[in-house]
């Protein structure tokens, strides 16, 4: 019966916390926009192709580039050692690697060499996808919300 009592207050204690959590994602400044990436992807697109051997070294020096530019401008937010990581969820079989996250955004760099298709999920985020390489498709069949 004595735990009853701490009841009020841990119910108390969690709609605090979660007052708190609602206010700083609700008043969250974010850290990039889509136009910045962008623009910063279209700068690293522009590098010559003719010193290097190969495209994927064509990529592996945009990527490096993407990650500089975005050091330079964001600082301590952009990881300064980007590990790449194989994941296979949702259909999809690449490798990404995530430059920046926090509880509100993420700024991360996928590549797959194969055709994938599949489901991500449905988030209450939004999404912006700039493409260095490739395209993506939609399902027209799929409504969207």
């Amino acid at each position: 019966m004595k735990c009853w009592h701490s009841f009020p207050l841990l119910v108390a204690l969690a709609a605090g916390g979660f007052f708190v959590l609602e206010n700083i994602i609700n008043t969250k400044t974010y850290l990039s926009d889509p136009a910045t990436i962008e623009e910063i992807a279209k700068k690293s697109l522009s590098l010559e192709g003719g010193e290097f051997a190969s495209p994927g070294e064509r990529r592996q020096a945009i990527f490096a580039n993407i990650t500089a530019e975005l050091q330079l401008r964001y600082g301590d937010h952009i990881s300064q050692n980007p590990e790449w990581v194989f994941i296979n969820a949702g259909g999809f079989i690449g490798t990404f690697c995530v430059l920046h996250a926090s509880l509100t955004e993420y700024i991360l760099i996928f590549g797959t060499p194969l055709v994938s298709s599949g489901h991500s999920g449905r988030y209450w985020a939004d999404i912006y996808d700039t493409l260095v390489q490739g395209t993506k498709q939609r399902d027209p069949n799929v409504a969207l919300l």
